[in-house]
């Protein structure tokens, strides 16, 4: 049996099968791996539970550390409830670190976190001893032994304080050393110096004291005061001790947090492995598997493929044929029990039923074509003779508009079938020709009023020159007498900064002599000022000298002890009155100087006022200076102005001139381009005769062309004197 044999759907559906069977074999290995790496990923997560628990803690261990070293630097009650707060946490997180180590097969490390646990218990019961000593030792300055030891000594300070006797005071401050020196460092060498101070201070006689009964009381506070400091030293030697104890403990579950971490770790390392292992097997089998189906499915589909897309192929390109008109092409076997097999035995039906079909049609054109063919003769005939009748009709009009007659027309009853055309060019001549009579009419009228724009311009352009002429004679005129003002103006201007410069320099006179007025003024103030500060200072000598004379008598009083301090007292005294000396003299001095500081001011005063008066007189002067030299300089301003305005019209003729020099110029240009275009339209032919225009003659000959002379400007605005180029009789004429 051949595939041809068998359906498309039966071959499709057996590598279906193929497929399914190939993936089930491939989900039960899928499933295999995933029970594996399930049991493997249990012991994984458990380790790293036991690893997150532990290393809480570890954390919560330090945490607890922390509130531990909170309290002995702050000793307050909230840091202990803190810490207890941390050991409660503890105790549950070490029973959570016993159940995951069972349910991760990591049993034998159960005997470290039991340890663990154990120490943590110690610990705490350490703590809570501290904390019970330092509420004994009292957790402010006014409770417990620290608060009794606080009221003990300030009660024998105050016995002290009353007695006055330097010496037991400086005992009383040895006690206080010795006493701070254990408080900051904890050696009991400060204790022993402390009771060795108290027996020396209790062994002073009464005479220090100045009674027996103050030395009693002070005994008595003494014997309180060392009881209290000795409790206190011994619980704080106690607090040392277990500050050491719970540090040890700290240092002894360090090593086991360690411990338990590096086998957790290592437990989840190995099933990790494991899992991978496990897991690369499962996908190398996969592979394997998935390339052995993959061949099967391969090599199915390609045999089942070709057995179905051959056929198809060939059917289909036949088909392709056949659409395109050729009934010539190979098609599959015919004897095929498959749905292609069908699919040929209808194309071929179609090829046949299609070649009678053709023949029908080829009949039926052919016998069109020939029917076409005639017609097309007879309507190539009809047209030829239109053709030949409408261009023997339009000809004579065409020849006729091509010699420049304009008044040819086309006949439209001679034009049957083309009016519409002769309507079109009838319509254009009669528009051209109305245009062309138009422009010829203009030219004649163009012709005309450019010769009266030539005579115009020719008599402009003789004003123009005799106006420019006198203009230059006014220019030169007025730069000669704007020549001598400006001089003036000058000279006045010379005039006027001379008495500025005196009037200045007589006022800057003036500003030295205020300044050295006030001067001498600051000076005398400073001398006051100088004055009073040497007072202060003899004041302080005196006071200083006073003091250094208590000083000396303390010092003699405190015998062998205070001989220092005399000699330096005495040497006080001795600057005291030097300084004394000294501000006298000063005084003196200054004194002196102020008298002769009032002699200057009174001098310096006296040239003020004169130069206050030269000042005055100056300035008067130099204001009817500066009049003159303003009148001066407006005089010379204007007539600039008046120059510069002549200058101006001077340019201004001479621009006219030449413009009407260019206007003539263009009118004559203009007046021969009008005579060509006159010649130009002559040539055309219409229904109305043109009206031909002489030319005007000219009112009067056109006088020889003379250069415009341009003027040079010469000092301040002015002209130079004009060149004597017109003749002396021309005056002004009007435009």
């Amino acid at each position: 049996m051949q595939l041809s044999d068998l359906k498309i759907s039966t071959r499709i559906a057996a590598i279906a099968a193929v497929s399914i069977a190939g993936m089930l074999a491939l989900a039960a290995i899928f499933v295999t791996d995933q029970s594996i790496r399930s049991d493997y990923a249990a012991v994984i997560d458990s380790a790293r539970d036991a690893e997150r628990v532990t290393q809480r803690i570890e954390v919560d261990f330090l945490q607890a550390r922390r509130a531990e070293k909170d309290f002995f630097l702050r000793r307050t009650e909230a840091d202990i409830a803190k810490h207890a707060a941390v050991r409660a946490r503890l105790a549950d997180a070490f029973q959570n670190l016993s159940d995951r180590l069972q349910a991760g097969g990591l049993s034998q490390l159960a005997g470290e976190a039991e340890a663990v646990r154990r120490s943590f218990t110690r610990y705490g019961e350490l703590f809570e001893q501290a904390a019970a000593v330092n509420r004994s030792l009292g957790l402010d300055e006014n409770s417990g032994l620290q608060g009794a030891l606080r009221t003990a000594v300030h009660d024998l300070e105050a016995e002290l304080s009353e007695v006055g006797n330097p010496s037991l005071q400086v005992m009383m401050l040895m006690l206080r050393r010795h006493e701070k020196d254990f408080i900051l460092r904890g050696d009991l060498k400060y204790v022993e110096r402390l009771n060795a101070q108290a027996s020396d201070l209790a062994s002073v006689g009464p005479a220090a004291f100045g009674s027996v009964q103050t030395r009693n009381a002070v005994l008595a506070d003494l014997a309180i005061y060392t009881s209290n400091f000795a409790g206190y030293a011994e619980a704080m030697a106690a607090e040392a001790a277990l500050r050491k104890e719970l540090s040890a403990v700290f240092a002894e579950v360090e090593p086991l947090f360690q411990t338990i971490l590096s086998g957790v770790a290592a437990t989840r390392v190995d099933a990790e492995a494991a899992s991978a292992a496990a897991s690369s097997f499962a996908l190398k089998i996969v592979l394997a598997l998935a390339a052995l189906l993959t061949l099967i499915i391969a090599a199915t589909v390609l045999v089942v493929g070709r057995s179905i897309a051959t056929p198809i192929s060939v059917t289909a390109a036949a088909m392709r044929d056949f659409a395109a008109g050729d009934m010539t092409a190979r098609v599959p076997d015919g004897a095929r029990k498959d749905e292609i097999g069908d699919m040929v035995k209808a194309l071929l039906s179609f090829r046949r039923s299609e070649e009678q079909k053709r023949a029908m049609i080829a009949e039926r054109q052919e016998a069109e074509r020939l029917g076409l063919e005639q017609r097309r003769s007879a309507e190539i005939d009809a047209a030829e003779t239109a053709r030949q009748a409408f261009i023997a009709g339009i000809a004579p009009a065409f020849r006729a508009l091509s010699e420049g007659d304009l008044t040819a027309r086309l006949d439209r009853a001679r034009m049957a079938g083309f009016e519409e055309i002769c309507d079109l060019y009838n319509q254009s001549v009669a528009t051209l020709e109305e245009t062309v009579g138009g422009v010829v009419n203009a030219v004649g009228s163009i012709r005309m009023g450019l010769g009266e724009i030539t005579t115009a311009s020719n008599d402009l352009a003789h004003r123009t020159e005799q106006q420019a002429a006198s203009l230059e004679q006014t220019v030169a005129a007025l730069s000669v007498v704007t020549q001598a003002v400006n001089e003036t103006a000058e000279s006045a201007g010379k005039a006027q900064r001379v008495a500025s410069d005196a009037r200045g320099k007589a006022q800057k006179g003036g500003e030295v002599v205020g300044k050295a007025v006030a001067a001498m003024g600051q000076i005398e103030h400073s001398s006051e000022k100088i004055n009073s500060i040497i007072s202060v200072i003899d004041e302080i000598a005196f006071q200083t000298n006073l003091l250094a004379l208590n000083a000396g008598v303390e010092a003699a009083r405190a015998g062998e002890a205070g001989k220092g301090f005399a000699v330096v007292a005495q040497e006080v005294r001795g600057l005291a009155q030097r300084s004394a000396e000294a501000a006298k003299e000063i005084k003196t001095l200054i004194a002196t100087s102020r008298e002769q500081v009032g002699t200057g001011v009174e001098l310096v005063t006296a040239s003020g006022k004169s130069l206050e008066e030269i000042v005055t007189e100056v300035s008067a002067m130099a204001e009817v200076i500066s009049t003159i030299a303003s009148s001066a300089r407006e005089q010379a301003t204007s007539l600039r102005e008046v120059s510069g305005a002549a200058d101006q019209m001077d340019k201004v003729t001479q621009q006219n001139a030449a413009m009407v020099e260019e206007a003539t110029a263009a009118s004559q240009s203009l007046a021969k381009d009008a005579d060509a275009l006159d010649q130009l339209t002559g040539r055309f032919r219409t229904r109305v005769e043109p009206v031909r225009q002489t030319r005007l003659s000219r009112s009067r000959p056109v006088a020889p062309k003379s250069p415009v002379i341009q003027m040079r400007q010469t000092g301040r605005g002015s002209a130079a004197p004009a060149r004597n180029t017109a003749p002396q009789n021309e005056g002004w004429e009007e435009f």
